[in-house]
């Protein structure tokens, strides 16, 4: 024992046993010396240690269990339902811390609790063996001696002997904290179960985040995981400051919203500013519509009047002018009647003497025809000149008749005549080719006859002329075309196509036959062809031109005649009706001739008639027009001053009434100044609605539809306006102060955060002074390399690059680096201040070493047992910085992988460990001799088990003995004697 111990109040945990609980039947560790956990992977080693953070924290349940217990693999976190179905999976399930403090041993059992994830935690004021048959049969023969479960555990079976014993069942997280974290030492009742004595006994929050970060490290000595020293630093940063320190003077999000207010009603100010000109114009504007719209109203009440009072009159003077005109129009219409009725006759007679004028005509021509067709026949009656024309009528049908056979014989005989040529030139032809026939081209023996034959199925004619002998070129020419062409089925096919050209075989002898059958053929027609030609030359004397005249001129005098014939069939009808026509022809032209001349006297009266009735309408609607001109000068009015101008109406005073004559011209001029004064509240809205869209009101919404906008509402917009540029330079002062008054709480706030930075600076010095004392492998002095997030630098130079002085907002820049800053590192609680978060702010923490004969720091990884020693004298210096003065805590310092450490950084660790009052307690799948040697102590999990009987088949590792060690048997007599006795029998 060290002298420094000698004054220190020691706070030890011996062992932890787990009953029924994760991969363990039931197993006793001792962690209160340096022991090495062997056994396969997953076998539960680290889960076994990881299991004392339900002793060693104030928790109930296993809710949010990723945050309360950070129990992780390789693979991340495990939640809440993996945890609790690992510790307590059945109801019988138990964990249990041996513990010793100043008041003397005590144990802390764990067990399912009655809310769903929970468990509870009873604690009894001995040790563990004087309990341990609650949970496990040692005097069992079973499981190879090592005992047998307890039937039946539960906990109602052993509340009653721990009742007994004097056991306290701890409930709720206050009375967890009071019991386990407050060091009593003058009260023995009170403090009898304290596990670890904190500064404050575990009241403050930022404490217990502190001592939950030195589990971790405990836990992860070797610091594999990069965030545990971090988090750990930045924890026990937080956990040691006063809240002065702790907490910012001005909230940082209020400072934001502040600024976001102050840029919001700087913008506002600048906006209404920059709306002056509009506010001008609208102001001028409507001042001036004022002054126009009162004097048009006086108008045109007057005019209403005067417009109502001479309606009256004019009404009269237009029903004198409807009671003329209805009588002149009545005469007129009677006088009509007359002039349409005679007209009418007038019009009727000239009909029927046009249809008596053209029977005449027609008679008229008959007559001349017949005198034409009796002449030259003096001495005959009609009669005999009818029968006369007859007689040639068909004397002239039989010419025709034969003139057209005639004809039809002059045409064979000319197609005979070209027959007969065509079919000369045929004979010589052939008699040519038959008497001087000479080689062609298929004759040649150059061609073979499959050529040929191909040649003569295309073209007979052309390739069975006269050929000279080829030359080579040629006949390849030949060859290849003909090579283009096959035979299929009786047919050419050209390039595998079919073609509908039938195949003919070439024989020379054969053709000379079927050109000399063809000659006597041709010659027997020819003779035939000249006989007929003979035949028809002697009736063929004219030409068909002449033939076709003769006709044509025979048929036109047969028409003729016909018609002559019939008129003299007729010559007594026709002299009669000739006379008769005459007649009644010359006595209407005399009837029309007076009725005529009656007409144009009906007419000149009906014409002086309509001009009294166009007369007597004129002055009608005159008196209408000006009756129907002050009505509609009266609607004008009305429309005007209830309509169109209703909106003048309101508050409107009325001036004296001044007599009006009422014109077209006064209208006119109404008229122009009451759409001038519409033209003028429209443009006074578009001015409102620009000023609006400019410089918005806070109610703005009431004016969504600013088209319809009335007068009374743009009187209140307009002296909500008077009033808004009337306070402009009050608001703009005011804002200037406002401003002024933020910068200065920003300023503030900034060298809050900046002493963040100044707290953390501070504190790794201490700590690199504390660790200035170990001396580690080939290290001559260690140091801490701790970064910061780069934001927090580049927020400090973006406040650095401002003013913060005077009455002008910073740059927006400055606000997003801050609120990114307070998003990212500010935590608040919903009070009016926020923390700042340290874990967050601290990115990395490394070890700068120097090495031996070097005279500089170098950042390199160090080996497991270099991390190992110099986090463990961290966690003694952070652990100190926790508990209350003149107190010591023993704890276990979980080391995986131990096999990776060598033998002399093992050595160190554990001298280190043991100076400090921490065991080793390392995880390793084999023994070897350097971890035996240095460590002593050793379990392996893969020899012990339940073989016949266990709590459940899935949880058999069965553990109930001492670890084992190799160390010499004079040693362990000098440690334990008892066990070294029993050891030799």
């Amino acid at each position: 024992m060290s002298i420094e111990s000698m004054f220190h109040e020691t706070f030890k945990m011996k062992q932890i046993v787990l009953i029924n609980s994760g991969a363990y039947c039931y197993t006793k560790v001792r962690i209160d010396q340096h022991t090495a956990l062997l056994g396969d992977n997953n076998k539960g080693k680290t889960s076994m240690l990881n299991a004392l953070k339900f002793f060693l924290l104030p928790e109930e349940n296993l809710h949010d269990c990723e945050r309360k217990f950070g129990f992780k693999s390789t693979k991340g976190y495990y939640g809440r339902d993996a945890t609790f179905g690992f510790y307590f999976p059945e109801r019988n399930s138990f964990m249990v811390l041996e513990a010793e403090n100043p008041h003397g041993p005590f144990c802390i059992i764990l067990n399912v609790g009655t809310k769903q994830y929970s468990y509870e935690r009873t604690a009894v004021p001995v040790q563990y063996s004087e309990i341990e048959h609650l949970f496990w049969n040692h005097e069992s023969s079973l499981n190879g001696g090592m005992g047998a479960p307890i039937e039946e555990l539960s906990r109602s079976q052993i509340e009653l002997p721990l009742k007994r014993l004097g056991a306290v069942v701890i409930k709720d997280v206050a009375n967890i904290k009071e019991r386990i974290y407050k060091h009593q030492p003058t009260r023995p009742d009170a403090g009898r179960f304290c596990l670890l004595p904190l500064k404050s006994g575990g009241q403050q929050a930022r404490e217990i985040d502190a001592w939950k970060r030195l589990i971790h490290l405990a836990f992860d000595i070797a610091a594999k995981d990069k965030r545990t020293l971090p988090d750990t630093i930045a924890t026990i940063i937080e956990g040691r400051k006063d809240r002065t320190e702790a907490e910012l003077n001005v909230n940082l999000i209020e400072i934001l919203s502040r600024y976001e207010t102050l840029s919001s009603v700087k913008n506002r100010l600048q906006m209404i500013r920059n709306g002056q000109p509009y506010w001008d114009r609208f102001n001028q504007g409507f001042a001036d519509f004022y002054a126009q719209s009162s004097d048009l109203m006086n108008l045109l009440c007057d005019v209403e009047q005067s417009i109502n009072e001479q309606g009256s009159a004019y009404l009269d003077v237009r029903m004198q002018c409807s009671a003329n005109y209805s009588a002149v129009k009545e005469g007129a219409d009677h006088q009509r009647e007359q002039a349409i009725s005679k007209n009418t006759q007038l019009k009727e007679l000239k009909g029927a003497i046009g249809e008596i004028r053209k029977n005449y005509d027609r008679i008229k021509k008959d007559s001349i025809d017949l005198s034409t067709a009796m002449h030259g026949y003096a001495s005959m009656t009609p009669e005999e000149i009818a029968a006369a024309l007859a007689a040639q009528v068909e004397e002239d049908r039989a010419d025709i008749k034969a003139l057209k056979d005639d004809g039809e014989f002059r045409r064979e005989f000319e197609q005979l005549t070209r027959e007969i040529n065509k079919g000369s030139q045929k004979v010589k032809d052939l008699e040519i080719l038959i008497e001087g026939a000479r080689p062609s081209l298929l004759d040649l023996d150059q061609i073979p006859s499959r050529t040929a034959d191909i040649l003569y199925s295309l073209n007979q004619e052309v390739f069975t002329g006269e050929c000279p002998p080829l030359l080579e070129g040629n006949i390849e020419t030949i060859s290849d075309f003909t090579a283009l062409f096959n035979e299929l089925d009786g047919s050419l096919t050209f390039l595998s196509s079919p073609t509908p050209v039938p195949v003919k075989h070439y024989d020379a002898g054969k053709l000379l036959q079927s050109r000399k059958d063809e000659l006597a053929s041709v010659g027997k027609r020819l003779t035939q062809q000249k006989r007929r030609a003979n035949d028809l030359a002697n009736k063929t004397k004219m030409s068909v031109e002449q033939i076709e005249a003769t006709i044509a001129a025979k048929q036109a005098q047969i028409e003729k005649d016909e018609r002559n014939i019939a008129l003299l069939k007729r010559h007594e009808f026709i002299e009669q009706e000739f006379v008769r026509l005459g007649q009644e022809h010359g006595e209407a032209t005399e009837q029309y001739a007076i009725l005529e001349a009656r007409c144009l006297e009906l007419n000149q009266q009906l014409d002086e008639a309509n001009r009294l009735v166009d007369q007597a309408r004129t002055a009608l609607e005159a008196a209408k027009e000006r009756e129907q001109s002050m009505l509609r000068w009266g609607r004008t009015v009305n429309d005007i001053l209830h309509s169109r101008l209703e909106y003048l109406n309101t508050g409107y005073q009325r001036a004296e009434r001044q007599e009006i004559v009422v014109t077209q011209d006064l209208m006119d001029t109404i008229e122009s100044r009451s759409q001038a004064t519409t033209r003028s509240f429209n443009q006074i809205k578009l001015l409102v609605s620009d000023l609006l869209d400019v410089v918005a009101l806070d109610d703005d919404a009431e004016h969504a539809h600013r088209s319809a906008i009335s007068l009374e509402t743009l009187t209140n917009l307009h002296e909500k306006y008077r009033v808004l540029y009337g306070r402009l330079d009050m608001e703009e002062s005011n804002h200037f102060n406002q401003v002024v008054q933020h910068n200065d709480d920003t300023m503030i706030q900034i060298q809050s955060i900046r002493h963040a930075r100044t707290l953390i600076s501070t504190f790794i010095k201490e700590i690199e002074n504390h660790l200035s004392s170990i001396k580690v492998s080939n290290l001559t002095a260690v140091a801490i390399d701790c970064k910061l997030h780069p934001q927090f630098d580049e927020l400090l130079k973006t406040v650095d690059s401002v003013n913060l002085t005077g009455g002008e907002l910073p740059p927006q820049v400055l606000y997003d680096r801050l609120g990114s800053f307070c998003t990212q590192f500010v935590e608040s609680d919903q009070r009016r201040d926020a923390t700042l978060n340290m874990a967050r702010l601290i990115v990395s923490v490394d070890y700068r070493v120097k090495l031996h004969g070097s005279d500089e720091f170098t950042v390199e990884a160090q080996s497991t047992g270099t991390s190992v020693m110099i986090n463990c004298r961290l966690l003694a210096f952070l652990l100190k910085e926790l508990l209350q003065a003149d107190t010591k805590v023993s704890l276990p310092l979980f080391i995986d992988e131990l096999s990776n450490l060598d033998d002399k950084n093992l050595r160190s660790a554990r001298d280190i460990a043991d100076a400090d009052g921490f065991c080793v307690f390392g995880a390793t799948p084999g023994l070897t001799s350097g971890i035996s040697k240095v460590l002593g102590n050793y379990m392996n999990l893969d020899y012990f088990n339940a073989t016949d009987q266990s709590y459940s088949p899935n949880r058999t590792i069965l553990y109930t003995g001492v670890s084992e060690s190799l160390i010499a048997l004079e040693c362990l007599e000098a440690v334990e004697p008892d066990l070294a006795a029993e050891m030799e029998e």
